[in-house]
């Protein structure tokens, strides 16, 4: 057998392999009759010397295969996604758009204000921005979770106060969190890897994208271009223009202006952008959209002690994975279900994008779309 690089690939060698090759020498030179067991001296030299060459050739295979990325290990792979400048995304917070109700005249610096989900008292929230108030009343608060996760997580009205602090009376969530993330996926890194292998000046949508997806804040990023001397009126887009359709969450989390800066300096001069959001960049109006939001509806019927709660917040947390322009594939929202802690068996299922969905198929997201959980459309029968 042939050993090292071959056509095929790199073959390596094991212990056995090693220990066979040097006992084999060892019986050519001096004596086909050598005990070489573990109860001889010879024999235990011979086990050492195979078992440190092997640990070599256990090395050799992946450093052979670092500069592949289809057959790259994790850390390697992550490294040469690093020399083309695609950096892998760290776990991400969560967002949330509450309303707040203060006294007159305060004043709350970032991270003041701390909430946490009802009964998770490690669920911790904290508002993103300074706050001021005037007059006594209501006022937009975004917060954001303490920890960086997927499991910070946030369904309507359960954000309540954790620590009390002087004239804040009271917090109202009308609207699930945007979930966070855990660490980039392999997988996921792969696919933005090859999306942003572009020349950084080509003016390519591709290009355009990879510069907008390193946007802070945005999720994900999707593209649609107009190469024809004609309006696309199927996708609303102008002769010659392109049309970018950004995620940053239910409470954007990306800023406009910093949108509109990364489009302007991958974008070719005179091309137009198209969409309904716009930023301001070098003193010029930049247009792009926000994901159109679908809203998903699940019902199902379970067995067993698991709380409703647990239910929603792991299909929530199933979906928050999902971007826009892909499919709801209803078999890991089933999966979300199973898997919650409690759930003994999933008698009845069904998904869709209107109220008593009865078909348990894959939901199609347009690229111009993303479909949202949330709790309130999150329907569980217990029996």
């Amino acid at each position: 057998m042939t050993f090292g690089v071959t056509p095929t690939g790199f073959v390596k060698k094991t212990f056995t392999d090693v220990q066979s090759g040097i006992f084999g020498y060892w019986r050519a030179k001096i004596s086909k009759f050598l005990q070489l067991t573990e109860k001889t001296g010879l024999g235990n030299v011979g086990n050492g010397a195979a078992d440190q060459i092997a640990q070599v050739w256990e090395a050799l295979e992946p450093a052979y295969y670092s500069n592949d990325p289809d057959n790259a290990d994790e850390a390697s792979f992550e490294a040469l996604c690093q020399i083309t400048g695609t950096i892998r995304r760290g776990a991400t917070n969560g967002y949330w758009s509450t309303v707040c109700a203060f006294e007159p005249s305060k004043d709350y610096a970032p991270g003041a204000l701390v909430g946490n989900v009802s009964g998770q008292a490690t669920n911790r929230w904290l508002n993103r921005d300074h706050v001021t108030t005037t007059g006594a009343g209501n006022y937009p608060v975004t917060f954001v979770s303490e920890k960086a996760n997927a499991k910070a997580i946030g369904l309507t009205g359960t954000l309540v106060i954790a620590q009390p602090i002087d004239g804040w009376i009271d917090v109202t969530t009308t609207v699930n969190a945007t979930p966070g993330q855990d660490v980039e996926s392999v997988e996921a890194l792969s696919l933005r890897r090859e999306a942003e292998l572009q020349p950084s000046g080509s003016a390519t949508l591709p290009a355009i994208m990879a510069r907008v997806s390193k946007v802070p804040g945005v999720l994900s990023v999707r593209g649609l271009q107009n190469v024809t001397d004609d309006f696309d009126h199927a996708n609303g887009i102008p002769a010659h223009g392109f049309r970018l359709v950004v995620w940053d969450g239910t409470s954007p989390a990306a800023l406009n202006n910093d949108i509109a800066a990364a489009i302007l300096a991958t974008g070719s001069a005179g091309v137009p952008s198209y969409g309904r959001s716009s930023g301001v960049a070098n003193g010029e109006t930049v247009l792009f959209d926000r994901a159109t939001q679908i809203p998903i509806y699940v019902t199902c019927t379970v067995k067993g002690t698991a709380a409703l709660a647990d239910i929603q917040a792991n299909v929530i947390a199933a979906g928050a994975s999902l971007t826009s322009g892909n499919s709801i594939v209803a078999e890991k929202i089933r999966a979300a279900i199973v898997n919650t802690a409690g759930v003994t068996d999933l008698t009845a299922f069904a998904i869709g994008t209107s109220p008593g969905p009865v078909s348990a198929a894959n939901i199609p997201i347009p690229i111009t779309s993303i479909g949202l959980f949330d709790n309130a459309r999150i329907s569980v029968t217990f029996v």
